[in-house]
């Protein structure tokens, strides 16, 4: 059974201010790229979808605490895009395993859709560790023009520390955004990818919008590094 993925930190993070878009007076992200990113929220019983209305996407909550359940929102800022249209992902979690040897103990209960349509993988079925998924909107009545468009939410709880994190789609190794004109844009997973980490011990998660959350400045790191490290 696979550990969990433990963060990658970087060194200083230089907050690039850019211009500010008129229809909500935010900053974008640091590079301009946009980034597919979580956002973790106690659960509530009112309309989860609307809750979220985040004016800069690095304001986004990257952490929660063992033994508690959460909202975990699937975000996607824009940066410099001119819309966001749609969102192509994959994600997986992974956390201690019981003392006999079970399930890990981070458990996503069910996913709730907030964009218009989606396109689930069958194997591994959505949101099992290692789905994907391919998430839009409607192009014509609900193209996404503010900074941070929410696409869904998980319900999940963590029963020991683990973490949460985006990653490329199953069906084609990509992660990928398409804006309302149907313009692709290939996303870099190491650079525009976030992750949620569920711990006690006052640990953030990552928020790309800030920095590139598996590439430290000092110390070169890719996926097949990380793993190796830490026997994942």
């Amino acid at each position: 059974m696979r550990p969990p993925l433990p963060l990658v930190r970087v060194g200083v993070l230089g907050l690039l201010l850019l211009a500010l878009v008129p229809e909500i007076g935010g900053a974008g992200t640091i590079d301009g790229r946009p980034k597919v990113l979580l956002h973790v929220r106690a659960v509530t019983n009112t309309y989860v979808c609307g809750l979220v209305t985040l004016a800069q996407c690095e304001d986004a909550v990257t952490r929660g605490s063992v033994n508690s359940a959460y909202h975990v929102f699937v975000l996607v800022a824009r940066g410099d895009a001119p819309s966001i249209g749609g969102v192509q992902l994959g994600i997986d979690y992974v956390g201690q395993v019981t003392p006999a040897g079970g399930a890990p103990n981070l458990n996503v209960f069910g996913w709730t859709l907030c964009s218009n349509y989606d396109s689930p993988s069958a194997m591994p079925a959505w949101p099992a560790p290692g789905s994907g998924n391919l998430l839009t909107w409607d192009l014509d009545h609900a193209c996404q023009t503010g900074e941070v468009a929410v696409a869904g939410y998980f319900y999940l709880a963590a029963y020991s520390e683990g973490s949460l994190y985006v990653r490329p789609s199953p069906d084609d190794g990509t992660l990928k955004v398409v804006d309302c004109q149907r313009n692709e844009i290939l996303l870099d997973p190491l650079a525009d990818a976030g992750c949620a980490y569920f711990n006690n011990r006052g640990l953030d998660g990552c928020n790309p919008c800030l920095h590139a959350c598996f590439i430290d400045p000092v110390e070169t790191a890719t996926w097949s590094r990380i793993k190796t490290r830490e026997g994942w």
